[in-house]
């Protein structure tokens, strides 16, 4: 079994101390093109969920959430922190 990225540890904490609170803010501790690698897509394909989140479905969110070590829940959670600070809806 390969070993674990201990940037998913990192990342982790950074959620549950409310540092990381959209999906794109994960990529400031770990490359877009390394996370599109752990979840078997292309970068580009993850940049234009990453930009249009409406493009997600449920199940393309139970892949980080497992790599992160956190409930599916809080991943979309964070998807819907980012579709609400990209329609202005949040403060």
């Amino acid at each position: 079994m390969p070993k674990k990225d201990l940037r998913f540890e990192l990342i982790k904490i950074m959620i549950e101390t409310e540092r990381i609170k959209t999906f794109p803010q994960i990529f400031r501790y770990m490359p877009r093109h390394t996370m599109a690698k752990y979840l078997h897509i292309g970068p580009k394909r993850l940049k234009i969920r990453v930009s249009d989140t409406s493009t997600y479905t449920f199940g393309e969110l139970s892949l980080p959430a497992e790599l992160i070590g956190v409930n599916n829940i809080i991943i979309l959670n964070m998807i819907a922190n980012q579709f609400l600070e990209m329609t202005g809806d949040i403060a």
